[in-house]
């Protein structure tokens, strides 16, 4: 049976037939005689025998997961920086907060029905009271939780419990450890207070690590989204989120005795593809996002049923870059002469193709034009289409004549899912850090933007016109990745941010 096990975890596409591992025998009948009285383990403060030989009493799961495919160039993956490799959370989704009719799956740290289930067993004789203190003893004590800690991690598919995944150059992938201690007092008296429960926070639990489900992993610079090995390397191994029991010293993560392949927590299996295929050139890049991801459990190596949706994706724009010009075909054409959007007057900042297309100059930082346009005043069609990742207001305005407000095209309010999508994202993406366009499907840094892209120009759309994009000068650039005849130089590819919701 092991070497069965071993096959499906290193293959990773075997059929899913393995059974669930009965960790015990039947306890029998464990209590007292009239069921008054405390067993001496429990008045000495020490655990029941009859209580350790329960199943693991906790699950894990969680329904928001990220990924940003930046090359990062940070030294240090425990940076404070505002970009991430991969983030996790769970998180509510009540009638109050707009991601509620998003479908997303609730999730957290729930306490095993299994256990519950033989936890009565062994109790059946107890008092109340005694029930209760027999409950806490458990969660406190039970051997394979003494200081356990929520991990992230990425592991070897053929030693999930024991192996972390190798890095291209060697050593163990980074990971996290998260969320204080399961056996700390304030933790224990939450969950034991309602066991049906599914905590995604913890209110009561001092903040030495974070009180929410929720952890950040960042791979080293060297190792880009779209460094051949590590593709590979994540190919072959599993993004996991399970339960560490010695923080600091080891990182085996908590499972079944004797095995290897078998820990208690989630496996995800990151799907990568392209998504950005630069129409207008030959050029088809490596896989450049995240796609998809497929669900396991860790302690049966067979699927959850979860679908996970990661059809959010944004460009991850420079902040130095956000109000660049962006242009797409037939974008500055006149219709009988006339403009084909709105028409204003006053001073403004010339379209470098056409210099009677432009947007005002108060729409850009301190009032001034980038560098590729030019002041002017006079009349002038107002651009549909003016920057690559401008500033997108909550509410919108449909009869201002700010331009940002306007639905021509920058930005649209009638986009179904924008306040959903939006609150889902703060949750990775925090305001202080990051500005967002869901219209646009961009993110820009507020600071740091160097840490993303370690190479100008970077081509961020994915349309073209090879009438526009073969002038350099135009704040566009065709083609990324590869030597551009007429324009000289590789440019860097656009990286995005993928955010998957759990259904």
């Amino acid at each position: 049976m092991k070497k069965s096990r071993g096959k499906f975890w290193t293959v990773g596409t075997a059929a899913l037939g393995c059974s669930i591992f009965v960790l015990f025998q039947n306890c029998g009948k464990a209590g007292f005689e009239g069921g008054d009285a405390l067993s001496s383990a429990s008045l000495s403060g020490e655990l029941d025998p009859k209580l350790s030989a329960l199943p693991f009493p906790y699950d894990i799961s969680v329904n928001q997961i990220a990924h940003m495919s930046c090359p990062l160039n940070v030294s240090n993956p425990s940076a404070v920086t505002p970009y991430f490799s991969w983030k996790v959370g769970a998180y509510a989704n009540p009638t109050d907060v707009p991601t509620a009719s998003m479908n997303i799956q609730e999730s957290g740290l729930t306490v095993n029905p299994k256990f519950i289930t033989e936890f009565q067993k062994v109790t059946k004789g107890y008092t109340q009271i005694a029930r209760d203190e027999a409950l806490k003893n458990v969660l406190r004590k039970y051997p394979s939780l003494l200081g356990a800690q929520l991990q992230l991690s990425f592991r070897q598919s053929n030693n999930i419990r024991t192996s972390l995944m190798q890095m291209p150059a060697g050593g163990n992938s980074p990971v996290t450890n998260f969320l204080s201690s399961l056996t700390s007092e304030e933790a224990v008296d939450m969950i034991r207070a309602d066991t049906t429960k599914i905590f995604d926070y913890f209110q009561l639990v001092p903040d030495f690590y974070n009180r929410a489900i929720e952890a950040r992993l960042t791979v080293p610079s060297a190792y880009g989204y779209n460094h051949t090995a590590l593709l590979a390397n994540y190919d072959a191994g599993y993004l996991t989120v399970g339960f560490t029991q010695h923080a600091g010293e080891t990182q085996e993560l908590v499972g079944e005795a004797g095995q290897d392949l078998y820990a208690y927590g989630k496996a995800f299996k990151v799907i990568f593809s392209a998504t950005n295929p630069h129409q207008g050139t030959t050029y088809y890049p490596a896989r450049d996002s995240l796609v998809g991801i497929n669900e396991y459990d860790l302690a049966t190596a067979t699927t959850t049923g979860a679908s996970w949706d990661c059809s959010y994706r944004f460009k991850i724009v420079r902040n130095a870059d956000r109000y660049n010009s962006f242009y797409r075909a037939n974008n500055f054409a006149r219709i009988n002469g006339q403009c084909p959007g709105a028409v204003a007057t006053g001073t403004y900042c010339a379209s470098p193709v056409d210099q009677a297309f432009g947007i005002s100059n108060v729409y850009f930082p301190n009032s001034t034009c980038p560098v590729n346009r030019t002041f002017r005043t006079g009349t002038y069609c107002i651009e549909q289409y003016a920057s690559v990742c401008p500033p997108e207001p909550y509410s919108a305005n449909t009869g201002s004549a700010n331009l940002y407000e306007r639905t021509d095209g920058l930005y649209n309010p009638s986009y179904p899912d924008r306040p959903k999508i939006l609150h889902a994202l703060r949750r990775f993406l925090p305001s202080n850090d990051w500005d967002v366009n869901v219209s646009r499907r961009c993110i820009v840094p507020k600071s740091d933007d160097n840490s993303c892209y370690s190479t100008t120009p970077i081509v961020y759309d994915e349309y073209f016109s090879s009438l526009i994009d073969a002038d350099a000068s135009m704040g566009r650039y065709i083609g990324c990745g590869v030597d551009v005849a007429g324009v000289g130089g590789t440019y860097a590819c656009a990286s995005y941010l993928t955010l998957c919701l759990r259904r």
